[in-house]
């Protein structure tokens, strides 16, 4: 799916199946920890509707009930599903993302080096520089504001187009 298709994808899901976005959102941020959580379950379900199961009929987004990484490997694997690893990776890209974040880094070459590690079976070090990627880019839609730099919560006017921004990272 190109890029431009999971922008619109996420743009739609947001819109139709996650509801009323103001019930997680911390008065009037909403924190990157839920923000990473529920662009890495909607990029998946992309990908999930993408490569369907057994010659299964491709994914619903409408059956990820709740919108969790939780709801989406019951949807797609089945009941029993387990997403604790898919959870694991959204909190170390969470924690890793944060180190060292006032540095700036050249984002051209930090999804170069994803890319490369992803290749060479180095998934921890992909996860730790593309929580970083995520962190710094989410930072750009702060405008420098109090409850990014205090506590990682983005104002939600400024969160529709914060995540479109990380679903885009996540397609490259």
């Amino acid at each position: 799916m190109d890029r431009v298709g999971v922008l619109l994808l996420f743009v739609s899901l947001t819109t139709k199946v996650t509801g009323d976005a103001t019930a997680k959102d911390v008065d009037d941020c909403k924190p990157f920890k839920t923000m990473l959580s529920d662009v890495a379950v909607t990029v998946s379900v992309s990908y999930f509707a993408d490569h369907t199961r057994n010659n299964e009929a491709p994914l619903n987004p409408r059956n990820i009930v709740p919108f969790t990484p939780d709801g989406l490997f019951r949807a797609y694997y089945g009941k029993e599903a387990s997403a604790e690893e898919f959870q694991r990776a959204i909190l170390s890209m969470l924690y890793t993302g944060q180190k060292d974040a006032s540095k700036k880094e050249d984002r051209i070459k930090m999804r170069r080096d994803i890319a490369l590690y992803i290749t060479a079976g180095s998934y921890a070090l992909a996860q730790e520089r593309m929580g970083k990627l995520l962190f710094s880019v989410t930072g750009d839609y702060a405008g420098g504001s109090v409850d990014w730099s205090e506590s990682e919560c983005l104002s939600t006017e400024m969160v529709d187009i914060a995540e479109s921004a990380l679903a885009v990272e996540f397609a490259k």
